[in-house]
């Protein structure tokens, strides 16, 4: 068993939209939204692992590849995003439930994801951005994180 999982979200901003003819990248470098730098610097710190959630493809590793810029959110309805019973296999199959906490950053929309795939087992969620809707607010919840932990680079 081990300690924390650190879940953070996917983003809207990811690199195909900077650098053009961009092939496949790994999912960490992939996103570039504020949100997501700041939590993937948050989580790093606390976590054992840390794990994407992106409403297109579920659960990514950091160096899991992502082949093509895509724009899906689990914010939209009309969406085709992954459905909570496809997450549950991944969390299995890539031993997310081997953990005794996970600390989830993300919006209400991807924090109810979280809790649908984990509440039946013995893993205690943190979400120290509870509540909070909007990107900014949560970049501004995550940089005084930072500040309380004295989390240097």
């Amino acid at each position: 068993m081990y300690d924390n999982l650190g879940i953070i979200p996917c983003t809207k901003n990811k690199i195909w939209e900077f650098v053009s003819n961009l092939g496949a990248v790994e999912a960490g470098c992939a996103y570039c939204g504020p949100e997501f730098l700041l939590s993937k610097r948050y989580v790093s710190k606390i976590s054992n692992r840390v794990i994407i959630l992106s409403a297109k493809y579920g659960f990514l590793d950091l160096w899991d590849i992502i082949p093509e810029f895509y724009d899906v959110t689990f914010s939209r309805a009309e969406d085709a995003y992954i459905d909570v019973s496809c997450l549950k296999k991944q969390a299995c199959e890539k031993g997310l439930l081997n953990y005794k906490e996970i600390t989830l950053i993300g919006n209400p929309d991807y924090q109810k994801r979280i809790y649908e795939v984990f509440s039946n087992f013995e893993i205690k969620i943190n979400c120290p951005v509870k509540d909070l809707v909007q990107e900014e607010d949560i970049c501004l919840k995550i940089n005084q994180l930072l500040l309380e932990e004295k989390i240097d680079d």
